[in-house]
């Protein structure tokens, strides 16, 4: 199944709008985030869009509930799990040159 440029589009604004909330004092942040990656984990066909969705989502729902680390490392953790979402992302509305033609 392939996914259009608008479709990737839409969940990089999503990741822009719930970054701009995510915050280390608060975990209101977690279920938006859960909600984002299942839906791109459901739907993307790009297995790397995918794991770092699923990354990002593990890394939120331990920082809801940190057991093994301090919540400082685990909110990190989420941040750079975060950014390679946002950059995998970002690899699909990068203009090819084939696609310009």
């Amino acid at each position: 199944m392939k996914i259009d440029r608008a479709q990737y589009e839409a969940w990089r604004q999503r990741c822009s709008e719930i970054y701009s909330v995510v915050t280390d004092k608060n975990d209101e942040w977690v279920a938006a985030v859960s909600g984002l990656t299942h839906q791109i984990e459901s739907i993307c066909p790009d297995r790397n869009v995918t794991a770092h969705a699923l990354d990002a989502r593990r890394h939120a729902i331990a920082f809801k509930n940190p057991k093994r680390k301090p919540s400082a490392d685990v909110f990190q953790d989420f941040l750079k799990a975060w950014h390679r979402l946002e950059i995998a992302i970002g690899m699909h509305l990068i203009e090819r040159p084939d696609q310009t033609k």
